[in-house]
């Protein structure tokens, strides 16, 4: 993450596929931010200025020019008259009826902004070219709007206006955010701050060719003892990783034992973590998720022997260069820790496979999995299908495997019953019929889904 101090300054950022926050402050603090809506009608291409940003390639993080002196310092002390003399509403999504309710932007924060200039209408079309309209605040704040043109006027000339780079602004008061990115935005925004604060600067995250992802709850001693001591440190991975944490005690817990790590909050629960994490992250980007009790990840030989990986970083990289060039958007290590069998198996594989929760390989595309009850034990399962039937195969890499307190020697059946176990192995049977052959129960009590390389009527892949 890199932190920058936007106030008096525009930095421009491509916050729609960048998780970025502000960091706490002292004091009371305006944020500006200046962003373009997208003013085309589902499925048709209107408006040429938001088909052009839709195509423009992305920005790097940098600061805009901007102008400074008396006459940026007079409109700017007009403009933080303006706004002291205004109420802010609270935005309505974080108000629950027993309190601040969770918000993918705001956490639990109280959240208190207004937005100006050009907005969508969500109008039904009626003859209207796009869905440009003015904003309502426009007319509502007349005083705060214009001393806001104004300002950004002196600040920023052409910056933002109905023409100008940016048609659309909110200004927000002592309003915190969390790690979240933009997801209704097109094109880059630009941020500044004013008021009278310390702190408060900007964070933002570099673009990176994948980041990890680590749903963890309550197990900060058996992160920084596995996942993160025999993985991450030993590779060197750290810049890359993002810690899902549900709430204030493990964010404090975690941020003390690894304080370098990014952190994201997310709902409770696994499902709903990830879940978030695919709502959350920009369509297209490449996310490694491990559980937060991996031992060590392995590659056997032609002989059965188990090797360790010299290095990671690259390997992920190719690992998704590969996926990508099949068609893949799902891909996983052999589901288990038998280097007899994984060497029997070709290198990799598409076509119908199971990708286990631990260790797998995304890219993003928004897909949700839907499942409750003993069907969300097999979550992983469902992620199978639900890519498979995207994609019409997912990718396995079966001479790469895992080392984890699931399958130790010590642990059959993970936190779940066997009785469990076979109860949510038949739901999924008999709701995906298609893709499961048998339900299998082994001498030990455990139990094991036997899948269909091609279901039946599908065109499947092809082992490669």
């Amino acid at each position: 993450m890199n932190t920058y101090d936007i106030r008096h300054q525009l930095l421009q950022a491509d916050t729609s596929a960048l998780l970025h926050r502000g960091l706490p402050w002292e004091g009371k603090r305006y944020c500006i931010v200046l962003f373009n809506k997208d003013l085309n009608y589902a499925g048709e291409s209107l408006c040429e200025r938001s088909t052009r940003l839709k195509e423009m390639p992305t920005v790097d993080t940098g600061f805009l020019l901007t102008n400074a002196g008396a006459v940026v310092s007079d409109c700017r002390t007009q403009l933080l008259t303006q706004l002291e003399k205004v109420s802010f509403p609270k935005d309505r999504c974080t108000l629950g009826k027993d309190g601040p309710r969770p918000h993918s932007k705001y956490g639990t924060n109280r959240a208190e902004f207004l937005s100006f200039g050009i907005t969508a209408t969500r109008k039904k079309r009626e003859g209207r070219a796009t869905r440009q309209a003015s904003n309502m605040n426009n007319s509502k704040y007349p005083h705060l709007y214009a001393a806001f043109c104004q300002y950004m006027d002196a600040l920023a000339p052409g910056m933002f206006g109905p023409t100008a780079q940016y048609h659309a602004c909110i200004i927000s008061k002592d309003t915190q955010c969390e790690l979240h990115t933009d997801k209704h935005n097109i094109g880059p925004a630009a941020l500044s701050t004013l008021g009278d604060f310390t702190g408060g600067q900007f964070q933002i995250e570099v673009k990176l060719p994948f980041r990890i992802v680590i749903p963890t709850y309550h197990r900060a001693d058996t992160f920084v003892k596995r996942t993160y001591n025999r993985i991450i440190r030993k590779y060197g991975l750290e810049k890359y990783v993002t810690l899902l944490i549900q709430d204030d005690a493990d964010e404090i817990e975690y941020r003390k034992a690894c304080p370098q790590l990014g952190v994201l909050r997310t709902p409770p629960g696994l499902l709903n973590t990830m879940n978030h994490v695919v709502s959350t992250f920009p369509e297209g980007e490449r996310v490694v998720c491990m559980h937060d009790d991996l031992t060590r990840i392995f590659r056997v030989d032609t002989t059965g022997k188990r090797h360790n990986l010299d290095s990671l970083e690259k390997r992920i990289i190719g690992m998704f260069d590969q996926l990508e060039g099949a068609g893949c958007s799902l891909g996983g290590v052999y589901p288990a820790n038998m280097p007899l069998s994984m060497m029997k198996q070709k290198e990799s594989s598409v076509g119908l496979f199971f990708v286990h929760d631990p260790l797998h390989f995304l890219i993003n595309r928004k897909l949700q999995v839907r499942a409750e009850g003993l069907l969300a034990d097999k979550q992983d399962f469902v992620r199978t299908f639900i890519h498979f039937e995207r994609d019409g195969r997912v990718m396995r890499w079966n001479w790469l495997g895992i080392g984890t307190s699931y399958n130790s020697k010590d642990s059959t059946y993970g936190a779940r019953s066997p009785e469990r176990e076979l109860e949510s192995a038949e739901l999924v049977a008999s709701k995906y019929t298609d893709y499961v052959k048998a339900v299998k129960v082994h001498k030990n009590g455990s139990t094991s889904l036997s899948l269909h390389r091609i279901p039946p009527g599908i065109k499947g892949g092809a082992s490669v």
